[in-house]
């Protein structure tokens, strides 16, 4: 006879994947439909089919410290509506902010329930990479096929990115694809070094095709955060340090020895040098002294400008971007592109250290696990090990990106790291079981 917590579907598995498909198409809403209400309700239902889960299980929600900052993050950034119309952003953003990170508590639970999530995000990598090979290769197919489904000012603004050198694939903006890249490579890169048994070929197949759209969709930062990220994992998982310098010293090495030939012979083809054009740019204009930030330094300057005028509450969320007209840009309302100015700007030194207290405390804590999960090796299973690793490479790309990028006012970027949340504590929810049920036996056998 089935229990009244049995069902023949996994709602939290099925809220999961739900969510992963969300944040991979997150970029399209507003392209093709340009509606921010679609967002809400489909968060909103993935929220209560989550509740209906615990309630069919008579599950109970086990809350840690942490969970409280997620708490006033919540109220802080709800307390900064502005209107109730769902259509504008300065309603719509601080609700979908804020129902990520209730989310993120409710998607805790067993490793298994996030196996269709991976993969979705792995072969979505693939999916935009190769969408970015075919608009290099075949850009009269890919206006056929993508940009005709677009809103007219969207397709516009890609096909001026094309002209510039910027390749975007299936996704309203190049930084959209060059994130969902990012994503898978950090999966399959996690996963290496969590089974510690070398590379398939099929793998190293993925992992190249990966890189490649990512090369092709040329984001400097995506590429860089990207290796500065996978280097912290990677020595992270390290217990000793001398062993951390040894392998410091040795993947440098490797990088050097790979990546330097590899640029030089693919500069010999036309790809080749397509493929790393703005990066010479950008060593050719600092050996200048030219401006390689793409011109955001006025941005930057005007947000630290507006906290120093507002520096306890801020100037509102959603604010920053319509001060930038006529005092930055004459017509284009735009972000800060660093989220940490723009929270500065918006909600002053309160709301900041509201919202990012709890993002740092997780980070700290997803630390400290991946150093112990290395001196336990044979306690922990692959599929945990691997998890806590993507959480940390999450994280880690996602505060360093938070420095040139938006990532936090960005739904693709945002609820990757929501999930990169759900991670990390259903692995501390696990753990505090399973050391529960080792304690019960150890008192049973004395």
């Amino acid at each position: 006879m089935r229990s009244n917590g049995d069902i023949l579907i996994n709602l939290k598995s099925l809220s999961i994947t739900t969510l992963t498909l969300y944040m991979l198409t997150a970029s399209l809403y507003i392209a093709v439909f340009n509606s921010l209400s679609i967002q809400i309700v489909i968060l909103i239902t993935i929220l209560g089919t989550l509740i209906l889960n615990e309630v069919i299980k008579n599950g109970s929600i086990l809350l840690i410290k942490t969970d409280v900052f997620f708490l006033i993050a919540t109220i802080t950034v709800l307390g900064s509506l502005h209107g109730f119309t769902l259509i504008t952003s300065e309603f719509a953003e601080p609700v979908i902010i804020s129902i990520g990170m209730i989310i993120s508590i409710f998607i805790r639970g067993s490793i298994e329930n996030y196996n269709y999530s991976f993969r979705l995000i792995r072969w979505g990598g693939v999916f935009y990479a190769l969408s970015v090979m075919l608009t290099y290769f075949f850009p009269s197919l890919y206006q056929t096929l993508f940009l005709s489904q677009l809103r007219p000012t969207v397709s516009t603004d890609i096909l001026t990115s094309l002209e510039n050198g910027y390749y975007t694939g299936f996704t309203g903006q190049v930084g959209y694809t060059a994130g969902y890249i990012v994503n898978a490579l950090g999966l399959v890169f996690c996963g290496w070094i969590a089974y510690r048994k070398g590379f398939s070929k099929k793998e190293i197949f993925v992992f190249l095709i990966l890189f490649i759209g990512l090369l092709l969709t040329q984001k400097r930062a995506h590429l860089l955060f990207l290796f500065l990220s996978l280097f912290i994992v990677y020595i992270q998982f390290t217990s000793d340090f001398y062993v951390k310098m040894k392998k410091i010293i040795k993947t440098a090495f490797i990088i050097i020895l790979v990546i330097i030939p590899f640029v030089i012979l693919t500069s010999l083809t036309s790809i080749g040098r397509m493929l790393f054009a703005r990066f010479y740019d950008t060593i050719h204009a600092f050996s200048l002294g030219k401006d390689i930030t793409s011109n955001r330094i006025p941005l930057l300057e005007h947000a630290w400008d507006i906290f120093l005028q507002n520096p306890v509450f801020g100037i509102g969320w959603g604010n920053f971007r319509e001060t930038v007209v006529g005092n930055v840009t004459d017509h284009t309302e735009m972000e800060t592109h660093n989220i940490y100015l723009q929270l500065l700007s918006e909600t002053g030194i309160v709301g900041t250290v509201f919202i990012l207290t709890p993002f740092l405390l997780t980070y700290i804590y997803t630390m400290k696990i991946t150093r112990m999960l290395n001196r336990k090796k044979d306690y922990y299973s692959y599929e945990w090990k691997m998890a806590v690793l993507f959480s940390l490479f999450i994280q880690t790309f996602f505060l360093l990106y938070g420095l040139t990028g938006n990532p936090l006012y960005d739904y693709s970027f945002l609820f990757m790291y929501f999930l990169s949340f759900g991670l990390i504590y259903s692995f501390w929810q696990s753990n505090k079981r399973k050391n529960s049920t080792y304690n019960q036996s150890f008192r049973f056998r004395h």
